[in-house]
């Protein structure tokens, strides 16, 4: 993958991040280059969520409420939260409370 995106890409610099990658204009989720992603401060946040200064993804598309800064995964399910919500993937559970909501796997 990263010889495919350094070609791609043209970058003298490529960094390998689990399935995404980063250089120094882009990151790039598996082949994809994410837009609108600050590549300085992109990284993984376990699972399929990735996240910047600005927000936090999932499969590389913006959660449009998760808080950048309090998110982190659930496991090595498609859960994750922040300091006021929970998240399946792209979908916020509404009424769960993060302080006590538990994965069982």
């Amino acid at each position: 993958m990263g010889e495919y995106l350094d070609k791609r890409c043209r970058c003298q610099k490529f960094e390998i991040i689990g399935v995404c990658g980063r250089d120094k204009k882009h990151a790039y989720w598996g082949y994809d280059r994410l837009e609108g992603i600050e590549p300085a401060t992109f990284q993984t946040a376990g699972w399929l969520f990735m996240k910047d200064k600005n927000g936090v993804y999932y499969e590389g598309e913006l959660i449009k409420s998760a808080d950048p800064h309090t998110f982190v995964a659930l496991g090595t399910v498609p859960y994750g939260k922040d300091r006021k919500y929970i998240y399946r993937g792209l979908l916020k559970i509404r009424k769960a409370d993060p302080n006590t909501f538990v994965v069982i796997n």
